[in-house]
């Protein structure tokens, strides 16, 4: 599961998750996630306009959350506002819905290949030149890893 992957205070957290059986003996699995009472940035922001200090204030966690997830090889792929959960204060914004993320360093391109330079050798990215995200360079790996 590509959330548990990452743990950072701007990423919604798992709980737990497991397998259970309904009332008409059909098996599913389920996740459990933290609960953030805030709602959603849609919501926040479907009434009026939200002040520039405020947006550049959630802004800047979106980014960490996303930075950090990146850092681990998880492209998230669905941000939207929908998917940006308020906490009770609506104080921090977490990122939610990990369900179409990619594995970076599992999973191939659907698109094209790029440079092994930019993504390490044998590594692949999809995506149009003009959407995707900023490049890795050449240095190496980056230390620390904050991954583990």
């Amino acid at each position: 599961m590509a959330i548990d992957r990452v743990r950072h205070p701007n990423i919604i957290s798992r709980l737990g998750h497991g397998t259970a059986i309904d009332l008409a003996g059909t098996t599913f699995h389920y996740i459990v996630l933290e609960y953030l009472s805030g709602g959603d940035m849609a919501a926040l922001s479907r009434n009026h306009a939200l002040p520039i200090e405020k947006v550049l204030f959630y802004l800047e966690q979106v980014c960490s959350g996303l930075a950090h997830a990146h850092a681990c090889g998880v492209i998230h792929r669905d941000i939207k506002p929908q998917n940006l959960l308020l906490t009770a204060d609506r104080q921090v914004v977490k990122i939610a819905d990990f369900g179409v993320a990619r594995l970076e360093a599992t999973e191939g391109a659907i698109t094209r290949v790029r440079d092994e330079c930019l993504f390490g050798a044998g590594a692949q990215s999809a995506g149009a030149d003009r959407f995707v995200g900023p490049r890795r360079d050449c240095r190496g790996p980056r230390t620390p890893d904050p991954c583990g």
